[in-house]
């Protein structure tokens, strides 16, 4: 839903995918990221689905500082009031998930005049303090999806961090096996080339990690 046509809440203009792109990967050592969307029901509850703005913002927040994807599954224990014990967060393995820069759409009734009302997403706890101007806003009176309300956030956050672990993991354990590394030497493809990847991918991990 982020990707369709919405207008920037700030000054009313449109939004161009370059622009979203620009605003989100403005910083060269943090080029991935992530979408939220809520409401997630079935074709067979929407008729019945009557969620406020106040709830979508409330709930796609919490799924954001929490770096959750699943609705029925949100963390409640991380929160922003808690936020500047990083150390304590850290420890307990909670610690909130910050974006470099993120875009916020809503789509459906009211989503100028009451959704973006709604104080989400503007704590500066949300986002590293030399991130400048990280927050986007966005709307569209169409609805989305058959749904009466559609919220989402298209972030460049900390969250990319397990995906990378794990590919990580897995292809130095590959490597490390000379699996499959005959058919990349028949294209030229070198051990140095490998490391070099690995490199990148590791340093952008620890970037991430710094959030």
């Amino acid at each position: 839903s982020v990707l369709l046509p919405a207008t920037n809440a700030e000054d009313g203009r449109p939004v161009l995918l370059s622009d979203c792109i620009t605003h989100l990967f403005s910083h060269p050592g943090y080029k991935f990221s992530t979408i939220r969307r809520i409401p997630q029901a079935p074709s067979s509850s929407k008729p019945f689905n009557s969620n406020t703005w106040n709830y979508l913002m409330k709930h796609l927040q919490q799924m954001q500082i929490a770096d959750g994807f699943m609705e029925e599954k949100i963390n409640w224990r991380i929160s922003l009031k808690t936020s500047h014990h990083r150390q304590q967060q850290q420890q307990q393995g909670s610690r909130i998930n910050r974006a470099v820069a993120a875009i916020v759409c809503l789509r459906g009734k009211d989503s100028l005049s009451s959704g973006l009302k709604e104080p989400f997403f503007t704590s500066p706890d949300m986002y590293p303090r030399w991130s400048f101007d990280p927050l986007w806003r966005t709307y569209s009176r169409t609805s989305f999806d058959s749904n009466e309300r559609t919220a989402a956030i298209w972030s460049n956050s900390a969250s990319i961090v397990a995906p990378l672990e794990s590919v990580v993991a897995k292809a130095w354990n590959k490597y490390s096996t000379n699996a499959y590394i005959h058919h990349y030497a028949k294209h030229g493809i070198t051990d140095t080339h490998f490391e070099r990847g690995f490199a990148t991918l590791e340093q952008a991990i620890s970037d991430y990690r710094k959030l």
